[in-house]
């Protein structure tokens, strides 16, 4: 075989591999995730549609759970921010709080120094059974 040849079949296999590699990469799930920190124990699970998103406290209520999520997302978009809420949502009802009061609710952009230009939903907020609907 001539250099030429030779030359011509290793870049053939550099292209190859390096085709394999870029479309074999793992592809980021933009799921939401959360953790529940119990405060209480837990009640009767309800259904997510009896949950309510409250800003203010209301005068008589039983604390269940802190409720924190993160949704990193490529860009904003409405969708996502129901998805976030519907998440938070059915976190506190499998802690059978019909409330959930929001402390943080927002987006965040990706700063310079993330390695991967992703951005992130994030929901702060605390489980709660409403003892007298105000």
């Amino acid at each position: 075989m001539t250099k030429t040849k030779l030359w011509c079949l290793y870049l053939v296999a550099i292209i190859i591999v390096a085709g394999l590699i870029l479309s074999l990469k793992p592809t980021t799930a933009l799921q939401p995730t959360g953790i529940v920190l119990p405060l209480a124990q837990a009640r009767v699970p309800l259904a997510t549609d009896n949950v309510q998103l409250l800003q203010s406290m209301p005068t008589s209520y039983q604390g269940l759970a802190l409720i924190n999520v993160e949704l990193h997302s490529l860009k904003q978009s409405k969708k996502l921010v129901r998805e976030i809420a519907n998440y938070a949502k059915m976190l506190a009802a499998k802690q059978g709080a019909n409330g959930l009061l929001v402390s943080a609710f927002g987006y965040e952009p990706p700063s310079a120094s993330d390695p991967a230009p992703l951005a992130k939903y994030i929901f702060r907020g605390q489980a709660i059974y409403i003892n007298n609907r105000d």
